[in-house]
């Protein structure tokens, strides 16, 4: 695999690639496709959604939508497993948040698997902190961040040389 810089963009999340990334998000987490991962699921009406790519192939993708008036919620990071470790998971993170500040939202919350360690742990690094989810379930980690007093950084695409947590 190529560890050249990687490249996160505005996508469709009805485009093919997503289409494919999202379909390996729902065969590695075990819902059907319709369900928690599809592409209306992942954006909403008010949110976004981001290709992470190295060279010309799709590696990564992330949404961010809004749930309630300042409380955004990233939906379907999604790494394939032979591009993790290369820092692809950092920059959908990155400009996911830089995003969600541009839609003012205030928090940006998350959920993680309990067994998804470096996902956890890159979470911890942006400064998330894990809170209790809404529902009993143990197979669920959720994160939150308070975004106030961030700056919005310039935003078109992000080039992010390769970053290994």
């Amino acid at each position: 695999m190529d560890s050249g810089p990687v490249l996160t963009s505005l996508a469709d999340p009805r485009g093919a690639e997503a289409r494919m990334l999202l379909q390996a998000l729902s065969e590695e987490i075990g819902v059907r496709e319709d369900d928690d991962v599809a592409p209306v699921s992942i954006t909403g009406p008010q949110g976004i959604f981001v290709l992470a790519s190295l060279g010309d192939r799709a590696v990564g993708c992330g949404g961010v939508r809004q749930l309630s008036g300042d409380l955004g919620e990233i939906r379907g990071l999604y790494v394939l497993p032979e591009s993790r470790g290369m820092g692809v998971g950092r920059a959908i993170l990155l400009h996911l948040q830089s995003r969600a500040l541009q839609l003012c939202y205030r928090t940006l919350r998350l959920e993680s698997g309990a067994g998804a360690a470096a996902a956890a742990r890159l979470c911890e690094s942006f400064g998330f902190e894990r809170v209790a989810p809404d529902r009993d379930d143990r197979q669920v980690i959720r994160f939150e961040k308070r975004l106030g007093g961030m700056r919005i950084s310039a935003i078109s695409d992000y080039t992010i040389s390769n970053y290994v947590a």
